[in-house]
């Protein structure tokens, strides 16, 4: 029975895919933002520009009813992967590589040569697609993504949407972790389906061995926020503690999303890791890196900063200077 009850479950999930993505609901908007991504995502813009099924799960009675299902079920979590993961996913990824206008020039390979919709979605890029800057006083961005920066990190931080509080010790799984880090700076990177989805170290450091915090898997979405829930501090997510070259400690945390949200870390623990040497990558699903850092180390790009301020986030790539160390 149990066997039966996946299998049907996951043709549900091909038909969903084929039917979102190459008909009618893709159209609506079921799963695409928008076709053009600006350099500034404005707050004014969180509900018209979420993707229509964010709208559904986060904002309709019945959607917030169903979400659970998708954001809180292992098995729906697992039956996802398990298709993505799948040769019959194959048949997806052209459409899902034309509605998010995803760059065919920078990838690694020729679109036909991706086998399922993972590999595609964790997709390798040509060398030189992305240039770190290399002066040890840059802060590089370790991800393709939205931009938004929290300062003067305390108990009592809010951020982002409707002055959602931002547990600290609760998001890094560590009160006393949280409490060196009192004063600090967040850089908190939204990536979108359509991004490149590996990333990187921000500047020369070493690194522990990640620590794994078990959580929900909902959208990382602004929208989200909006809607009352905290994703930052509930989702599945990796905690990589560091030490930089330049002498401070800090976290990187990795945080999984809406629908499968896997994380594959590929860096050697307590090794130096130079900058911009992978981390690691994510598969399907929405996902977000949060660079944490202790106060008095770093001055955030004036733009991200002004920005961050009228509660909008700032488009970057892996390898932009985000910040310096001061």
């Amino acid at each position: 029975m149990k066997k039966r009850m996946f299998v049907l479950t996951f043709l549900a999930v091909d038909f969903f895919f084929n039917f979102c993505l190459e008909g009618r609901l893709n159209r609506e908007k079921l799963f695409i933002a928008s076709k053009s991504v600006p350099a500034v995502i404005k707050a004014t813009d969180v509900y018209t520009r979420a993707p229509g099924l964010v709208k559904f799960f986060y904002t309709n009675a019945l959607g917030r009813m169903l979400a659970p299902l998708a954001t809180h079920s292992k098995a729906m979590s697992r039956i996802v992967g398990s298709y993505a993961d799948s040769k019959m996913s194959r048949k997806v990824v052209a459409a899902f590589a034309q509605s998010y206008h995803i760059n065919q020039d920078e990838m690694e390979k020729p679109l036909n040569q991706y086998k399922t919709l993972n590999e595609f979605f964790s997709r390798a890029l040509k060398p030189g697609a992305r240039f770190f800057d290399q002066s040890s006083c840059a802060v590089c961005s370790p991800a393709d993504g939205a931009v938004f920066v929290v300062s003067a990190l305390s108990a009592s931080t809010t951020f982002l949407i409707k002055g959602a509080r931002f547990d600290l010790a609760k998001f890094l799984s560590s009160a006393d972790q949280a409490a060196r880090m009192h004063g600090g700076t967040v850089l908190i990177i939204r990536l979108s389906p359509g991004d490149y989805h590996r990333y990187h170290v921000p500047f020369a450091l070493s690194a522990e061995p990640f620590k794994s915090v078990h959580g929900y898997l909902d959208s990382v979405d602004p929208l989200v926020y909006a809607a009352g829930s905290k994703p930052l501090e509930h989702n599945e997510r990796h905690v990589i503690s560091y030490r930089a070259e330049a002498g401070f400690e800090g976290a990187l945390v990795v945080v999984g999303a809406l629908c499968v949200g896997r994380i594959f870390e590929t860096y050697q623990p307590e090794k130096r890791l130079t900058k911009g040497a992978q981390l690691g990558y994510f598969q399907l699903g929405g996902s977000t890196i949060v660079l944490v850092l202790p106060a008095g180390v770093v001055r955030v790009r004036a733009d991200i900063v002004r920005n961050s301020g009228n509660g909008e986030e700032t488009r970057v790539k892996a390898g932009d200077r985000i910040a310096e160390i001061c």
